[in-house]
């Protein structure tokens, strides 16, 4: 019997891992584009402060490409930074209560932040359409803005794909009890 319960449990720990390989792997991607647009933005600035000071040309739409880059760098690099457990914990409260609690407050919090992160990617994917209809673009370089609201949205759907995993890892570990 115990055997059957550790077999079914490891085909659904793979399951699981098999769940989280994808949205891992884009997650390294959006990160290293993230990585890219820092680099890119200070680039952007060098140059446009440069620009303006010693030869007296300052780079056009500069200020419009720092915003863009600014975004991307703040939204990408979240699905990683959720892989890597990098984001804030309450240790401190965490550490004062027995592991079984423990266990449900980690479920709970994976619950209430995949309904965050599913609100979130929803309504940004539904901006993004109203942009694109719209076709909102910068004001000087005219640069449309939804491609870079469609990679926010797509951003947050993998950090959802990765909750949802941590969420079912939490849930199983709260029943198994």
């Amino acid at each position: 019997m115990e055997s059957q319960s550790t077999n079914k449990h490891n085909r659904i720990n793979r399951k699981i891992e098999y769940l989280e390989k994808v949205p891992r792997t884009v997650s390294q991607w959006l990160y290293w584009i993230a990585i890219g647009a820092i680099i890119l933005m200070l680039l952007t600035v060098v140059i446009d402060v440069t620009g303006a000071k010693i030869f007296r040309w300052p780079l056009r739409g500069a200020m419009e490409g720092a915003s863009i880059l600014g975004l991307l760098i703040s939204s990408l690099a979240i699905p990683f930074i959720y892989s890597l457990h990098g984001h804030i914990k309450i240790e401190f409260f965490m550490a004062r209560i027995s592991k079984q609690s423990r266990k449900i407050v980690s479920s709970i919090a994976n619950l209430l932040s995949l309904a965050l992160f599913v609100v979130m990617t929803w309504q940004m994917f539904s901006f993004s359409h109203i942009i694109q209809v719209s076709g909102v673009i910068t004001p000087s370089v005219r640069i449309p803005v939804f491609p870079f609201t469609y990679a926010v949205g797509v951003s947050f759907l993998v950090t959802c794909v990765l909750i949802l995993a941590d969420f079912i890892r939490s849930a199983r570990e709260v029943i198994r009890r």
